[in-house]
Order: structure tokens, then sequence, then C-alpha cells
């Protein structure tokens, strides 16, 4: 395997502020989308909504968790709409993405949801949900990419310490007892070349 360079650690630390900021615009995205009482209200009095309206609620609710009945793999109308009378969108906001297994996230891809602007031709109130499940999506994704990042610089990090803690330091004695241990700078040996 190659051998790992600092700059590899402050590449990684740099990458991993870059996705702290992301995910926290996606969350900020997704804390800024409304359902109005009266959108709620349009989504439940629907007896059998568009087929592009039951897709974008089945998503949201199978985002939080809700399960097909009697080994469907669909959500029946009467158990999507169950949801909009428990808060949904609040639900979904509430949400910690990191705690979603990716087992529910992979069920709410294979919903294809739409694209919102196509939804909004048919419900204004489903095209907003529409774009909050889409965050909730990309922020998991962000996540994820954060999630291995770390991962990726523990590793690196627990590579670098043992590296130096098996490299003898060469020290420069500057005068002062405090600074006498100090590594400056730690040389590749003849043998690693």
């Amino acid at each position: 395997t190659a051998r790992p360079q600092p700059c590899d650690v402050a590449g990684l630390k740099e990458q991993l502020a870059h996705l702290n900021v992301m995910r926290d615009a996606a969350r900020a995205d997704a804390v800024g989308v409304e359902l109005s009482v009266t959108d709620v209200s349009e989504l439940k009095s629907a007896s059998a909504p568009p087929v592009m309206v039951h897709e974008v609620l089945e998503a949201a609710c199978l985002l939080l968790g809700a399960t097909p009945q009697h080994g469907s793999h669909n959500l029946d109308w009467q158990t999507t709409k169950s949801y909009l009378n428990t808060g949904l969108p609040g639900s979904l906001r509430d949400l910690d993405l990191a705690s979603v297994p990716n087992s529910r996230i992979e069920k709410v891809r294979r919903c294809e949801l739409p694209p919102c602007e196509e939804v909004a031709r048919v419900s204004k109130a489903a095209a907003s949900l529409c774009g909050l499940v889409h965050q909730m999506l990309s922020e998991h994704d962000t996540l994820q990419l954060i999630q291995t990042s770390q991962a990726k610089l523990e590793e690196l990090e627990r590579w670098l310490e043992a590296e130096l803690a098996s490299t003898p330091p060469l020290c420069v004695l500057i005068g002062d007892p405090e600074f006498s241990d100090c590594l400056l700078y730690t040389s590749p040996s003849p043998r690693d070349s």
C-alpha cells in the first residue's frame, strides 16, 4: 500500500469541513419547508389522489419507517394518509438521518420520487413535501460521505501516529530544556526509498 502523506490528513480535514457545511445547509433548507394547515387538509381530503401525490407521501412515510401491509411493496393510501394526522412534515424535519438505516433509504429511493416541478403541476402541497423528501435524501448522502471521510481520517491518523512512534525523532536542541524533546523534522530513512 502507498504511504499516506501528512497532506492527506489536511485534505481530509478540509473535505470534512466542507461536507459539514453542506449538511448544515441541507438541514436549514429542510427546516425552511413549510406545509400549511390548508396544504395538509388538501392532501388528507383526497380519496384517490393522483399517482404522483401518493408517491410523494409514500416516500415521506417510508422515510419515517412506515411498512407496507400484507407483503406488498407499496403503502396503501389509508396508511399513507394516517401519517398526515400525526404531523408528517414536522416528523420529517425532526428525523435524525444518522440513525436511519440504509435499507430504509433504499426503500425510499425505490419509490422513484418524481421531480418536484412535475408534482407542483398536480399539487402545490405535495410539491412542498416532495422538496423536503429530496432534501432529506441529499442530507443522508452527505452524512454518508462525512462518515466515510471521518473513518478514513481516523485510519490515517492512527497510521501516522504509529509511524511517528516507530521513527526516531531528529531533534534540534535550542538551549531551552523545555524544547529539547521537540520533533522538528523527521526525515525518511534511506531504506524507505
